[in-house]
């Protein structure tokens, strides 16, 4: 069991690398320079279930970046994300949305 939990973790590997080779041959194709590729910001960022957790952090974590212009913070419930309504930046717009519902 053991042994065919490595190859798994082998093969896994071996795919990121293998894609990982393939990117950077595509960008020397382009002939861009891999320091402006790694350098572009977004201008906008959605960030879902971002009232607690990994969401709420990730949200915190992208307003330190001044390059970011919009941050879209979404919950299933706004009025009871608290620590997210904390947050007094005008790049964040909080936003209701259920990813289990169509109508949101």
């Amino acid at each position: 069991m053991k042994l065919l939990g490595l190859f798994i973790i082998f093969c896994i590997c071996s795919l990121s690398l293998s894609r990982s080779l393939r990117a950077r041959s595509f960008l020397s194709k382009l002939k861009l320079k891999r320091q402006t590729y790694h350098n572009a910001s977004p201008y906008s960022v959605l960030v879902s279930g971002a009232n607690r957790g990994i969401g709420l952090a990730l949200v915190r974590e992208l307003l330190k970046h001044k390059d970011i212009q919009i941050v879209i913070a979404t919950a299933r419930n706004p009025a009871k994300a608290t620590d997210l309504k904390s947050i007094s930046d005008p790049r964040l717009h909080i936003v209701a949305l259920d990813v289990d519902s169509d109508q949101s």
